[in-house]
């Protein structure tokens, strides 16, 4: 991959995007790139970036309740975070929904894994406490701690996704 190709990627500055967005001047291969480079880091970073292995057996069906729970509450915040994001666009100008939903993804995610890998660090501090002074309880605790942060991520990915393509769109209730 020549370094060329990263040049014009929005990593970070989602309200530059925005600004592009909205003013009709970024372009679908742009997009195209966007949709790569997120499409790659996704598939290593698109979940909540701690993972606490238990060696109790009594922790497993825990574990696999929160992880059958998670798919299917994850499952439902993807497709209404989606369709809203999708009404908000419609409520405005209703053009280009797939440009901007494209070119959004990379920036706002990777900013949330950022803001969420140094909270995942305190969370993986707080289970290991919580592990070593209250055993099976303390790891119960933690899988919930880590669902409901996975839920944050997630949901608040959707809502930031939502806004900024209201504000691009021109739709002013957000």
């Amino acid at each position: 991959i020549r370094i060329v190709m990263l040049k014009d990627i929005y990593f970070l500055n989602t309200q530059a995007l925005t600004e592009e967005l909205k003013s009709g001047t970024f372009t679908e291969i742009r997009a195209l790139k966007h949709l790569i480079i997120s499409t790659i880091i996704g598939r290593f970073a698109f979940e909540f970036p701690v993972v606490i292995e238990f060696s109790e057996s009594e922790i497993s069906i825990w574990r696999n309740i929160f992880g059958i729970l998670l798919f299917i509450v994850s499952g439902f915040i993807t497709y209404y975070g989606l369709w809203l994001t999708y009404q908000a666009n419609q409520k405005g100008d209703g053009k280009d929904f797939f440009l901007r939903l494209t070119s959004l993804i990379l920036p706002i995610g990777f900013k949330l894994v950022i803001y969420f890998m140094l909270i995942g660090l305190v969370l993986g501090f707080i289970a290991t406490l919580l592990v070593s002074s209250l055993n099976t309880v303390g790891m119960v605790v933690s899988v919930t701690l880590l669902f409901v942060a996975t839920v944050v991520f997630y949901s608040f990915f959707y809502i930031q996704l939502r806004n900024n393509i209201a504000i691009i769109s021109g739709h002013e209730n957000v």
